[in-house]
C-alpha cells in the first residue's frame, strides 16, 4: 500500500501541526518529552513510518525496472522485418526477454596463486538513518554492506571476468553470482586445487546450441592457464550444482616417510612395505560410516548460539540492526559471552557426517632435484557425502599420528566421542579435490539430458592430464623445496592425543561416571549383605569347615575364640574383619578368589 504524503500526514484535529503546537519545547533525555503519547501522536508517527516505507518500495521497483531494461537491451534483439526491408517504423520495438537454461560446467584448476574458489566479499559496518526525523532526532544504526574484496584473487573471480568478457553475463553481474544463480559443487580452501570441479548457472545465450559448442574455447581463451573449463553441457532448470551432488572424492598426497614407524628412520630413503599398506587401509577402514566428526573441525557458532548472546546483550542490540551473516562478527568484537555453546559441540547433528570409503593408492618414487635422490609418495583417497572445515587433513593427521605410534586405534573410536581432543591438522599442500559425483542425477535424467558424472573418454583425459601436469606435479616440486610435510612431523610431539584427565565435577556431572558410582555402591552392598549372612552362619552353627584352609581364615577363628567383654568391641573389630575373611568364599560375579576384598571395601 502506497500511502500519500498527504494521507499519512492527516490525523483530523490539527494534524503535523497540532503534534508540534502541542509538545513543542519539552525537554527529556531523547532532546523532546513528547507527554503520554495520544491517539493524535501514534497517527502521526505510525504517518511518518508507512511514508518512510513506501519510499523504499518506490526505490526498489525502479532499480528492479532499470535492471530489466538494461537486461532486454533492444540492440541484443534480432532485425525486425521492418528493418530488413529499410523501413524504418516510428512504433517503439517491444522487448522480449530471452528464454535462459540452466547450464553444468565442468572446471579444473591450480590453487596455489588463489584464496579459494569462492569469491571474497568482505563486511563494511557503515551509518545509514534508519527513518526520517520525527521531529525528536536522527535515529541512525549501524548497518554491514557487502563489498568485495579486490585485493585477495579466486577462483570464481576469475571465470566471472572471462564470462563478462564473452558476453555471457553483464558486468554489474561480475561480483553479484546471484543474479545468474551461480553455485559450485564443493567450496575449496586457500591453495587447495580441484581436477574436476562443478558448477552451476543460468544464462540466456542468443543461440543455445552455438554456445555449447564455443563455451569452453571461449572462456580458456580468458582465463589464466591455471584455469581451465573442461566442457559445458545443458542441465535441468532446477539442477543446482551443490545440492544434487550425491558424494565428494577428495585426495591427499604425502611423502611416505610421514608413516615411518618410531624405530625407523624418517627419511627420503624410507619405502612403505605392502604390510604397511594393508595395516594403513585397515586403519582408515575405521572412519567409514556415520560418526560425530565435532573433533575434526574448528569451533562454529550456530544461529541459535547468535541469537541467545543477542538476547543476552539486547541493551546493545535494540539500539542497531544487523544481519546474521554480520552478528558472528558483531558479537565477536563487541566481546559477548556466549557460555559452553560457542562452538560445535557433540550434540550439534550438523557435525554427524558419512564417508564413504577411506583407502591409500599406489606409491609412486619422484626425483628429489633438491638433495637429490628419490623420494617415495603415496595418494590416499577418501569419498565423503560432505565435509566440514579442516575435516580432510585432520583425519590425516590423525592417521599419521596413529601410525606413527604417538597413539592407538583406541583413540581414533574415541575423537568420535562427546570429549573434546587435540586432533593434529595435517598441512593443507596435498588436498586435491578429485571428483564429485552425480549418480542420482544421471539415473534420473539419463534420457532426457548429458550425463554430468561421465563426460566421455576425451574431457576425462583432459582432467587426468590437467591433474598430472598442473597439481600433482606442482605437490611434488613444493614438497621437495620445503619439506612442509618434514616440518610438521616435528610438531606432533606437542598434541597430546588422548581423553583429557576426568576431574571430580566433570565425573560426577558425567552419565558414565553416575553409572559407575551406582554399580560401585551396588556391588558393595551386595557384597555386605553376603558377608553379613556369612557370618551369622558362623555364630549359629560354629563350623571350621566354612574357614579351611587359609591363614586369613585361621586369623578370624582366633578372633571369634576372643573373650568378647564389649559387645561394641566385637561388633566393630571382628564383624569388619570376618567380613573380609568371608568375601573370598563369595561367589566368582568378580574373579578368582584370591583378589584383595580389603581394598575393594
Amino acid at each position: 500500500i502506497f500511502l500519500d504524503e498527504e494521507a499519512a500526514y492527516a490525523s483530523g484535529v490539527g494534524g503535523q501541526q497540532y503534534y508540534n503546537d502541542q509538545y513543542e519545547g519539552r525537554q527529556s533525555k531523547y532532546g523532546r518529552d513528547w507527554g503520554e503519547p495520544t491517539r493524535t501522536t501514534w497517527r502521526v508517527e505510525i504517518g511518518l513510518m508507512l511514508k518512510n516505507v513506501s519510499d523504499c518500495l518506490r526505490n526498489v521497483l525502479r532499480k528492479a525496472k532499470q535492471v530489466k531494461d538494461n537486461w532486454m537491451d533492444a540492440s541484443l534483439l534480432p532485425p525486425t522485418p521492418a528493418d530488413s526491408a529499410g523501413d524504418i517504423s516510428d512504433e517503439p520495438v517491444r522487448k522480449s526477454r530471452r528464454k535462459e537454461y540452466s547450464y553444468a560446467l565442468l572446471l579444473a584448476y591450480q590453487g596455489k596463486k588463489y584464496n579459494g574458489m569462492q569469491l571474497c566479499i568482505g563486511l563494511n559496518q557503515c551509518m545509514r538513518p534508519l527513518f526520517y526525523e520525527l521531529g525528536v532526532c536522527d535515529v541512525n544504526v549501524q548497518y554491514w554492506q557487502y563489498l568485495v574484496q579486490k585485493d585477495f584473487p579466486t577462483i570464481e573471480g576469475e571465470l566471472f571476468k572471462a564470462m563478462a568478457k564473452c558476453g555471457y553475463i553483464c558486468e554489474n553481474d561480475v561480483f553479484s553470482p546471484v543474479r545468474f544463480a551461480f553455485q559450485r559443487a564443493a567450496r575449496t580452501d586457500r591453495s587447495v586445487s580441484a581436477a574436476r570441479q562443478m558448477c552451476s548457472m543460468r544464462l540466456a545465450p542468443e543461440n543455445h546450441e552455438y554456445f555449447l559448442k564455443t563455451a569452453t574455447d571461449k572462456l580458456n581463451a580468458h582465463l589464466p592457464e591455471e584455469i581451465r573449463v573442461l566442457g559445458v553441457r545443458r542441465a535441468i532448470r532446477s539442477f543446482k550444482a551443490h545440492k544434487n551432488c550425491d558424494k565428494r572424492t577428495y585426495s591427499y598426497t604425502l611423502p611416505t616417510y610421514a608413516f615411518a614407524r618410531a624405530n625407523e628412520l624418517t627419511n627420503s630413503g624410507f619405502r612403505m612395505s605392502e604390510t604397511s599398506m594393508a595395516e594403513l587401509n585397515d586403519l582408515l577402514a575405521l572412519y567409514k560410516g556415520t560418526h560425530n566428526f565435532f573433533n575434526y573441525t574448528s569451533g562454529r557458532r550456530d544461529r541459535k548460539t547468535l541469537r541467545l548472546a543477542a538476547w543476552k546483550n539486547r541493551g546493545f542490540m535494540d539500539q542497531h540492526t544487523f544481519l546474521y551473516y554480520s552478528l558472528d562478527m558483531v558479537v565477536s568484537l563487541q566481546g559477548f559471552e556466549f557460555g559452553n555453546s560457542s562452538f560445535r559441540t557433540y550434540e550439534d547433528r550438523s557435525s554427524m557426517r558419512y564417508i564413504h570409503d577411506f583407502k591409500c593408492g599406489p606409491t609412486q618414487l619422484v626425483e628429489d632435484e633438491v638433495r637429490g635422490g628419490m623420494v617415495e609418495f603415496i595418494t590416499l583417497y577418501i569419498t565423503g557425502q560432505s565435509f566440514m572445515l579442516h575435516q580432510i587433513r585432520k583425519m590425516i593427521g590423525m592417521t599419521v599420528a596413529t601410525f606413527r605410534g604417538l597413539c592407538g586405534k583406541t583413540e581414533v573410536a574415541n575423537t568420535f566421542l562427546s570429549e573434546r581432543m587435540d586432533v593434529p591438522k595435517a598441512p593443507g599442500l596435498g588436498l586435491v579435490l578429485d571428483k564429485v559425483h552425480y549418480e542420482r542425477y544421471d539415473k534420473w535424467h539419463e534420457k532426457t539430458h548429458q550425463a554430468l558424472n561421465n563426460w566421455g573418454e576425451e574431457i576425462e583425459t583432459k582432467a587426468d592430464e590437467f591433474r598430472q601436469l598442473y597439481i600433482i606435479s606442482e605437490i611434488y616440486r613444493q614438497e621437495l623445496a620445503t619439506q612442509s610435510m618434514f616440518l610438521w612431523l616435528t610438531t606432533l610431539i606437542r598434541h597430546d592425543i588422548t581423553i583429557p584427565k576426568i576431574t571430580r565435577e566433570s565425573r560426577e556431572r558425567s552419565p558414565l561416571g553416575l553409572a559407575s558410582d551406582h554399580a560401585y555402591v551396588s556391588l558393595f552392598i551386595c557384597f555386605t549383605e553376603h558377608a553379613n549372612e556369612k557370618l551369622k552362619e558362623i555364630k549359629e552353627e560354629k563350623q571350621d569347615k566354612i574357614l579351611n584352609g587359609s591363614e586369613r581364615r585361621d586369623d578370624v577363628v582366633e578372633l571369634m575364640k576372643k573373650d568378647s567383654d564389649s559387645q561394641s568391641r566385637e561388633n566393630s573389630e571382628g564383624n569388619c574383619t570376618n567380613s573380609t575373611a568371608v568375601l573370598s568364599s563369595c561367589p566368582k560375579r568378580m574373579g578368582s578368589p584370591d583378589t584383595s576384598a580389603t581394598s575393594f571395601l
